[in-house]
């Protein structure tokens, strides 16, 4: 039987071990994930802030919710609308 690793998917990561080279910035969020209520990650597009997110969320074991906002319907709705 062979066996392939694949490094490089189009999934977010969600555990540490296939996540690397950020080992800084995933200590800060666990970090935050205890001390702040709203917490901004923000970079990049395709620079593994989804990844980041998950990857915290599972290390600190924080129960949450994840919502990603990509796969609801565009709109042209604004809040001077309401």
């Amino acid at each position: 039987m062979r066996v392939s690793l694949v490094y490089f998917t189009l999934e977010p990561k969600r555990k540490k071990e296939d996540f690397y080279d950020v080992e800084e910035e995933l200590d800060a969020l666990v970090d935050s994930l205890n001390k702040f209520r709203l917490i901004v990650v923000k970079g990049l597009r395709r620079r593994g802030k989804t990844s980041l997110i998950l990857t915290g969320l599972n290390i600190a074991e924080v129960n949450h919710l994840f919502i990603d906002c990509r796969l609801l319907p565009l709109t042209t709705a604004s809040f001077d609308d309401f």
